[in-house]
């Protein structure tokens, strides 16, 4: 990791971010800022996008050093499946090793999505066929792994949508009030998945995000 660009600055971009100086706690700049290019880039074009956030544990039927080829396979499945219901999404993927509860370390992905809202309003549908692609390449039936779609907090939701709009996503509205502050509601969102405390231990030469 130390040819990645660390901020434990609070603000990215003038939006805050899920840094902690005090504890170490940093984001690395190049995540950020593809994530922002990103969401700036589909915010712009269409008049509403949907952030999904996914966490993906990997079946252990898989082998360490080809977990990520096999999500990054996974995910361009997905891609396509969206694409061709005309659905415009940028994808994005982070690895993160965190010592689980039975005191040993274990990794799990940190998925992104951003996409067209007006044609995809919820992440559900993308977790759901992403797991099933996972557990196809596993090879074993009874550990086909987990993909978990995380539900945004209400209380962090800038604009006034309906539940179903911010049931499974972070919708982005153009034609209401406080779409700027929405966009960084969803770009600070993004920025937990960029923290640089739970990275560093990827096997050899692999990597540890991607878009």
């Amino acid at each position: 990791m130390s040819k990645q660009k660390i901020t434990f600055d609070s603000h990215y971009k003038n939006i805050e971010i899920q840094t902690n100086k005090d504890k170490g706690e940093g984001c690395i700049e190049n995540i950020l800022q593809a994530y922002h290019d990103r969401l700036s880039y589909m915010t712009k074009k269409h008049k509403q996008v949907s952030v999904v956030q996914l966490t993906v544990t990997m079946p252990k039927g898989i082998a360490p050093d080809e977990t990520s080829k096999v999500l990054g396979e996974s995910l361009q499945s997905v891609k396509k499946t969206l694409n061709r219901k005309k659905c415009e999404c940028q994808i994005g993927w982070t690895r993160e090793l965190k010592e689980s509860p039975n005191g040993r370390n274990q990794s799990h992905y940190h998925v992104g999505i951003i996409k067209n809202g007006s044609v995809s309003e919820n992440g559900m549908r993308d977790a759901k066929q992403l797991g099933r692609l996972i557990a196809k390449r596993s090879g074993d039936p009874n550990d086909p792994g987990n993909v978990h779609c995380c539900t945004p907090d209400k209380k962090h939701n800038k604009q006034d949508l309906l539940d179903k709009e911010i049931a499974t996503a972070i919708k982005i509205r153009r034609d209401l009030p406080n779409a700027d502050l929405q966009f960084e509601n969803a770009f600070n969102k993004l920025s937990y998945d960029t923290k640089i405390d739970t990275k560093g231990q990827a096997p050899y030469r692999k990597r540890e995000f991607e878009f």
